[in-house]
């Protein structure tokens, strides 16, 4: 009789214990992967446990800037944090499934380039009847960060073309220099009224001293100021720079962020141009 409620004991503490393994609820991986085609996103990659799925009625993930998360107990279905609301992405289609797990993944798409530094996060969630079970780990990340380190990383067997796509995540973000050259001015000599440079549509006009637009040739005790203008079919970095001649300045950037400008000055005096700029 006693070896029997032993027995009786032993297989309750088993049944509760199945109960609970059952309710062990899905990871997020912690990192998230970046395109190295097309349009730009982050992945997050979360997984359950295959033993689970049957106890699952909705899996996936949930998602929002990372600025509006203070607490991860508060990132939850339904909630609004710091005016964002929170996005949930069901898992639709499996990413892939080996014995013990199934993945599955949640996207962020057409990330625009200005917000390459915004950090997302992602956390999955599954439903098992009436409870709504959520990963202990929450991930953040952001495209640059994620592109930076894919170029670091010595092991990743990455095509010229990937390391091209990344690499202009970063320089997008860090800035860069475009190279516009001209003739040297030199007094007597026709300003300069076209340019090229690759991968822009450039432009250069040019004024003389009092502010008056100028298309005849540098004369002696005048200052002339060029206008370099480069268009893009895409944003520009709001870092680049513009080098003139081989000096670098600064640019202002147009409201949709395609063209960028900037001004280099030469000043002739009665022998010359100076070389005063």
């Amino acid at each position: 009789m006693k070896k029997s409620r032993i027995l009786a004991l032993l297989l309750a503490l088993c049944l509760v214990t199945t109960a609970f393994a059952v309710l062990a609820g899905p990871t997020t991986e912690d990192g998230a992967q970046v395109r190295t085609e097309g349009a730009q996103g982050l992945r997050f990659i979360s997984y359950l446990r295959n033993v689970e799925l049957a106890s699952c009625t909705e899996y996936g993930t949930i998602l929002v800037p990372t600025a509006g998360v203070s607490s991860a107990d508060e990132f939850v279905i339904g909630a609004t944090l710091g005016g964002y609301d929170v996005a949930k992405v069901p898992a639709l289609i499996n990413y892939k499934k080996d014995a013990d797990n199934t993945y599955f993944t949640a996207v962020i798409t057409d990330i625009d380039p200005d917000n390459y530094t915004r950090e997302y996060s992602a956390r999955a969630y599954a439903v098992m009847g009436e409870d709504t079970l959520y990963s202990d780990v929450t991930t953040s990340r952001d495209v640059y960060t994620v592109a930076k380190a894919a170029l670091a990383d010595t092991s990743a067997d990455l095509t010229a073309d990937a390391q091209a796509v990344l690499q202009k995540v970063v320089d997008y973000v860090e800035g860069y220099t475009v190279a516009v050259n001209f003739t040297k001015p030199v007094e007597d000599a026709q300003v300069p009224l076209t340019i090229e440079v690759d991968g822009y549509d450039a432009t250069i006009s040019w004024t003389r001293t009092g502010g008056y637009a100028h298309t005849g040739k540098f004369a002696s005790g005048t200052d002339y100021t060029c206008t370099v203008t480069l268009t893009s079919t895409e944003k520009i970095s709001p870092k680049a720079k513009i080098s003139i001649n081989g000096k670098t300045y600064t640019t202002t950037r147009s409201a949709d962020g395609k063209t960028i400008s900037a001004k280099r000055t030469y000043e002739f005096k009665d022998s010359g141009y100076s070389g005063i700029y």
